[in-house]
């Protein structure tokens, strides 16, 4: 089947726009004919290079997949998925253990939160969290191998949820610097 045109595309993102607030709109959607649309040539794409080194996950330009995790809020936790801990703001998820962050990437990340800007760290972690401030914890086993992720993995997610860049090894400058290019263009 042929991709979608141009002109198609930008109508079923009316459509989806509107679907929230107008009801009579959201027959028109079926959710079996649509799908995410990956943007890999996407201007907002940072760091495509450092993906060289995944071998599963989500790309650049692509949307964040669901896969459920306990989230952790305070002193409850319940079962969520990946897409609770995004808002709308830019997202950094941090693969990590059991909650720690490496002191440059906490310092960068508090630095840009306090700016304002829309940014918020959260870090996932392997096993039960002994660090309080992890916002989940990957229950199921199954999160780090979908992404690719191993403790030190960092993703940067936009407030549309698809993927802006991610990197093996968390690399603070680099994630500053996708930042302010996204938000400078």
């Amino acid at each position: 089947m042929a991709p979608p045109s141009h002109a198609f595309e930008l109508m079923r993102r009316a459509v989806l726009s509107l679907a929230p607030t107008h009801a009579w709109v959201r027959p028109l959607i079926d959710p079996r004919q649509t799908s995410a649309i990956a943007f890999l040539d996407s201007r907002l794409n940072y760091f495509p290079q450092r993906s060289d080194t995944f071998d599963a996950g989500p790309r650049p330009g692509e949307i964040l997949p669901e896969c459920p995790l306990t989230i952790c809020t305070g002193a409850a936790s319940g079962v969520g998925f990946c897409t609770d801990l995004l808002g709308p703001h830019f997202t950094a998820l941090y693969f990590s253990e059991v909650g720690e962050v490496p002191r440059d990437l906490a310092a960068t990340c508090e630095r840009l939160e306090a700016v304002p800007l829309p940014f918020s760290l959260k870090t996932i972690s392997q096993r039960p969290a002994a660090r309080a401030g992890t916002a989940a914890y990957d229950h199921t086993g199954r999160l780090f191998p979908a992404y690719g992720a191993k403790p030190g993995t960092l993703y940067l997610v936009r407030p549309d949820g698809h993927v802006m860049a991610r990197w093996r090894d968390a690399n603070a400058e680099e994630l500053a610097a996708a930042l302010h290019g996204a938000l400078n263009l």
